[in-house]
């Protein structure tokens, strides 16, 4: 993307800019930045960047939504997770324009202007200044929020026809809630029935009586009355007459207007409609009323809604279509307290709305499922994966009950010729997943209601999008029904949203690219295919506007994505859409993009500076190069670091500086010993220099520490963000570190921090490791976690990208939801942007967790990886399921220790992320594991390991689960569990357990069996009888925990076993609380058993937990266990082939 920074205008583009701003002297030049550049701005300071954002600028978060067009300004510098996102502070000055009479300025802004908490605004506004003397006319604040609103200014009379300019302040370097963003800046006709009050008088609105209605306002009651659209509205708190107070009445009446078809009134009203909490609950006073002109009859009705909050509301009748009505505002009440109505921003509305953005206007809603209102995401803190799927609003039968039904029953409109109607849901058509049993959307012909289609929710949580066509509704009149019809109390409900009427036209082709000086002679477009298309063309403007721009290449094969232009001059920037067609017709211009052919030179080379070379630096390293120079003169647009370990430079980790010749290089990308680092320059024809020549630095870091990388958060003087001091003694161990952190909103840590000696999340806050972890590929992530109260805390791992959001592309999430969220300590578990485990519970969160979280991998090249988890040394399911059996009294649900990610991950940045509140966290650790596994088969009391290898009185533990039989294998005494009541195979029972053991089922059961073999005997010896009668977990992952075992201790854990079924797939992960993991994948023969040596070291309060995961569909049969306290965990290794290199490994051992 081309940013405009001439420093050569041409004669033609400087003819075009003088004749748009005098031919128009109203129109501000690029005031809404769809050129895709800051032309005709003048920026100071560094919060801007050269190019304004789009909406995906921070996914997730909303920064910009609203905005109007492709582009906005943006005061955040880019990437959202760079170090000085929102600590940068600068100005943008607009060209000069001018308000001519009977208009206004208006224009979009969003962010932030004061802590959430703060009572005022006190940075970060936009300013309306005078040309003559730079006085500003008046101030606009940022209205502490990501989405865009819209901001009208009504200049005073003598201010018409006046140069202006308006002046965007960014004056704020915390490192939260620091930036503002703007749009759509234009001078326009002011409505002439000023429904939104902003020429700060009742012009066109009449007083009927009394004296509440003096002048419109801009009075907030100390902040509590807030909602209004720009600067005025009109309200009766505030009368603005001398010696007038609450106790005044009065009645507001709007000029005269049509009412068009399928059009409702809507509108902002706060204030009170009764005495508040202090008597007659219903309504009684102060309303506003729709009424017909010609005779003043009252077709609707809205009464004051008992807030102080200005709440979205409407006026609708179907008398009123077609017909000339007004609107009245009426105060009725005389009380002195709660007896205040106010109202702002009328407008017409179509009443289809099929976005939902204005509540339920324009559907008839029947049943209670629906609520009375669309809903936000936020509505069920514990399912934030229901995505905002447009805009802020979307409609979701949940909210009135999952045991209720009901029905949405849309305006009447036109099916088009070739079209189809698309929308988006989700939820539940059946239980537990699949489609077609209830809850669905319908297309329905509007004359009879008879059905054209039907498409049933999907079977998630998460939306899909879906679309319904019928060629027999073509150019019929029809209506949307969106149907809740299931009375179950649990998958009974359904989302929609954005419902959109389509045509079999092409959609416009999607991100289309333009070269920025990459060839001489040309430029290449190019743009991803669309689906049901015959040809392209590429048409090419020099400015935005498509209704100039020309066709350059003709008629283009649907088989080709790209073409080359040569007609263009050299250096001058041009616009580039691509247009999209078939039988149907040609699509509309979509977005578009700047590129230009270039001859231009790149800068000099630069020289590097500092540190000197081959000097030993400490952690932050600056690095430090000559200034920019470019012969051409062409503008310093970029500059791209390279560190090494090699002198060619063969492995180089790089990272872009922007416009300056001093970086910090981050932690993460230095590399232990001897560094080599080099610096290229760009200018902003998009050619770079030449590298500079080398030189060197040293750094040094523990290469014998057992850890990976350990914050502790400690030894920090002072207090500041996740970076204070990261490089201090004693804060952080491991190979990898230090490491500074890409911060996203507001972290804290420090001596002098709310909770010293640990890490804060505030709000909507991240913090991840400047340091992508692939070095090993099974590791194991441990941190304490007190997650944040009333919403959540969470970690991501495996992603493609820093401080990414749980639920984004790749990867794993875990969040865990805070004690005021979710009494039952709900987490959830996310692969990538698919819910695992939607609301599984029994996370500890009402105080300190200690999470431990192991991962094999096979690579980081998106093979198989395998998660487990576990918080207080209690494993903690990642997946549930649901076991369907022929007879339904044997259904239940299932849960499993382990997590397969068959996609595995292609990186692993880490990420601690919080979602509200304040989340707290400590001891980050990340390292490789040492615990190390064998399997042998079982044939004779040999293979038990018993007096060859251990002697009797170091096992700790000895169980047969032979259902109340005692056994003597060699002398080592087996206990077994004593009587237990279980007569049949399959039986259930919540666990089993002696003294200082129990086995237990992750969903709260396990089974007993007996296992009888018929082509084969038993195991040879006295320990035969261990293996006959045994305990599974029907499906379910199953877990043993031992006690009383010396604290920290090293010891092996056997595992007298096998798995369930030779005609199946057995494969088993067994899992540890010490963070192992292991895939066991044995081909075992009807006549084998198997033994499992696991070497451990016990947890620091003396128990152990061992947990086995089958895969889908299967069972691990366990017979009974041991384990032998050794010092030195090496038992066994002369028995078989141990396969542990440092870490956790994946075992597939075939015997025959």
């Amino acid at each position: 993307m081309i940013k405009f920074n001439f420093m050569t205008v041409k004669l033609f583009l400087f003819f075009f800019a003088t004749l748009i701003t005098f031919a128009v002297d109203a129109e501000i030049l690029n005031g809404n930045f769809e050129m895709g550049s800051l032309y005709g701005w003048t920026k100071t300071g560094t919060a801007w960047d050269d190019s304004p954002e789009t909406t995906n600028y921070w996914p997730g978060q909303q920064v910009g939504f609203g905005c109007e067009g492709t582009y906005f300004a943006l005061s955040r510098r880019s990437p959202f997770t760079a170090p000085d996102a929102e600590t940068a502070t600068g100005t943008l000055r607009s060209a000069t324009f001018s308000i001519p009479e009977d208009h206004v300025l208006s224009f979009l802004i969003c962010g932030w202007s004061k802590w959430p908490a703060d009572p005022s605004n006190s940075y970060n506004y936009v300013s309306i200044k005078r040309v003559s003397d730079d006085t500003e006319i008046e101030r606009f604040w940022a209205p502490d929020g990501n989405v865009m609103s819209k901001i009208t200014f009504a200049p005073p009379t003598n201010l018409y026809n006046v140069e202006l300019y308006v002046e965007v302040v960014d004056n704020c370097a915390l490192t939260g809630y620091a930036w503002l963003g703007v749009d759509d800046f234009k001078v326009e006709e002011a409505d002439p029935r000023n429904w939104d009050f902003e020429t700060g008088t009742y012009t066109n609105w009449t007083v009927i009586s009394g004296n509440a209605f003096g002048q419109p306002t801009t009075q907030n009651a100390g902040g509590q009355i807030t909602g209004w659209q720009g600067t005025y509205y009109a309200g009766t708190l505030y009368p603005e007459n001398a010696g007038v107070n609450e106790e005044a009445t009065g009645v507001l009446r709007s000029v005269t207007f049509i009412c068009p078809t399928n059009n409702a009134v809507l509108f902002l009203l706060n204030g009170w409609s009764s005495r508040g909490p202090f008597g007659n609950p219903g309504k009684v006073y102060n309303y506003v009323t729709l009424n017909l002109a010609s005779d003043g009859t009252e077709l609707d009705r809205v009464w004051a809604p008992n807030e102080n909050v200005m709440q979205n509301v409407a006026l609708e009748s179907l008398a009123a279509y077609g017909k000339e009505v007004y609107i009245e505002v009426v105060d009725d009440c005389a009380s002195n307290a709660y007896a205040w109505i106010g109202v702002d921003y009328f407008r017409l509305v179509d009443t289809k709305n099929f976005d939902f953005e204005e509540g339920y206007v324009g559907w008839d809603v029947s049943g209670v499922a629906w609520g009375s209102a669309p809903v936000t995401t936020n509505f069920v803190p514990e399912h934030f994966e229901f995505n905002p799927i447009h805009l802020d609003y979307y409609a979701n039968s949940m909210v009135g009950g999952e045991i209720n039904t009901g029905t949405l029953k849309s305006t009447t409109f036109m099916y088009p010729q070739d079209g189809y109607v698309k929308f988006l849901i989700g939820g539940w058509s059946s239980f537990g997943g699949g489609e077609g049993a209830y809850n669905y959307v319908a297309l329905k012909k509007a004359s009879d209601g008879s059905e054209f289609g039907r498409v049933y929710a999907p079977g998630q949580n998460l939306v899909v999008e879906r679309a319904i066509t019928n060629a027999s509704a073509y150019n019929q009149e029809v209506y949307m029904e969106v149907v809740d019809n299931c009375t179950s109390g649990a998958y009974a409900w359904l989302s929609v949203d954005y419902f959109q009427i389509k045509t079999f036209v092409p959609e416009p082709p999607a991100e289309v690219t333009a070269s920025d000086g990459t060839y001489s002679d040309g430029v290449k477009v190019t743009w991803l295919p669309s689906l049901e298309v015959d040809k392209y063309a590429v048409f090419r403007g020099v400015s935005d506007e498509t209704n100039l721009a020309i066709d350059v290449s003709g008629d283009i094969s649907a088989e080709s994505n790209e073409y080359f232009d040569t007609t263009g001059l050299d250096n001058s920037n041009y616009y580039y859409w691509v247009k999209a067609g078939n039988s149907y017709g040609w699509s509309e211009f979509g977005d578009y993009d700047v590129g230009f052919r270039s001859t231009a030179n790149p800068p000099d080379k630069p020289i590097n500076q500092s540190p000197a070379d081959g000097s030993l630096q400490n952690f932050p390293v600056a690095l430090s190069a000559s200034v920019y120079n470019d012969a051409g003169g062409w503008p310093f647009e970029n500059s791209k670091w390279q560190l090494s370990s090699e002198a060619t430079f063969s492995l180089s980790r790089e990272f872009t500086g922007g416009t300056t010749n001093v970086v910090s290089a981050l932690s993460g990308l230095v590399f232990t010993g001897t560094n080599y680092w080099r610096v290229s320059y760009q200018n902003d024809r998009s050619k770079w220099s030449d590298w500079s020549d080398s030189t060197t630095f040293i750094v040094e870091r523990d290469v014998n520490s057992p850890y990976y990388f350990y914050d502790t958060f400690n030894n920090v003087s002072g207090s500041g963000d996740a970076n204070m001091g990261y490089y201090n003694a004693s804060r952080q161990y491991g190979t990898a570190a230090p490491l500074d952190y890409s911060i996203v909103g507001i972290t804290e840590v420090g001596q002098s921090a709310g909770i010293p000696n640990k890490l804060t999340l505030n709000g909507v806050a991240s913090c991840s490791p400047n340091y992508n972890f692939i070095d090993y590929t099974n590791f194991v992530m441990e941190f304490d976690v007190v997650p944040a109260a009333s919403s959540w805390t969470g970690i991501s791992f495996g992603k493609i990208s820093q401080n990414a959001f749980p639920v984004s592309v790749g990867g794993i999430g875990i969040v865990f939801f805070g004690s005021a969220a979710s009494a039952t300590g709900v987490y959830q578990v996310f692969s990538g942007e698919t819910t695992v485990a939607g609301g599984l519970v029994g996370a500890p969160n009402s105080t300190n967790m200690h999470v431990k979280i192991a991962v094999a991998a096979e690579s980081f090249d998106n093979d198989t990886a395998y998660i487990t988890m576990f918080i207080n040394g209690k494993p903690m399911p990642l997946r549930q399921d649901e076991f369907i059996d022929p007879n339904p009294t044997n259904n239940h649900p299932l849960y499993f220790y382990a997590y397969e990610k068959a996609s595995g991950f292609a990186a692993n940045y880490i990420t601690l992320y919080n979602n509200g509140d304040v989340g707290v966290i400590d001891n980050f650790k990340i390292k490789p594991c040492s615990a190390k596994m064998t399997t042998r088969t079982w044939e004779s009391n040999a293979d038990l390991w018993i007096g060859t290898s251990n002697e009797v009185e170091e096992f700790t533990h000895a169980v047969n689960l032979n259902w109340g039989t005692e056994i003597t294998v060699d002398g080592l005494l087996f206990e077994a569990p004593g009587e237990i009541n279980i007569l049949q195979t399959n039986d259930s029972i919540p666990e089993v357990n002696g003294a200082d053991w129990r086995v237990f089922g992750a969903d709260g059961n396990i089974s007993a069996g007996q296992f009888e073999f018929d082509s084969a005997p038993l195991p040879s010896g006295t320990g035969a009888d261990i293996e006959k009668y045994f305990y599974y977990g029907w499906g379910s992952s199953i877990g043993i925990t031992l006690s009383n075992l010396t604290s920290s201790s090293s010891n092996v854990f056997y595992i007298y076993g096998r798995p369930f079924d030779n005609s199946k797939p057995r494969a088993s992960y067994i899992s540890g609380s010490d963070g192992g993991i292991f895939l066991v994948d044995e081909n075992v023969p009807p006549d084998k058993c198997q033994i499992i040596s696991y070497e451990y070291l016990a947890n620091v309060d003396g128990t152990f937990t061992l947990t086995f995961t089958p895969q889908p569909g299967q069972d691990y049969i366990l017979y009974g266990f041991s384990s032998v306290e050794t010092g030195i965990p090496e038992i066994g290794m002369v028995f078989s082939i141990l396969y542990s290199v440092f870490g956790i490994y994946i075992m597939r051992k075939y015997i025959r």
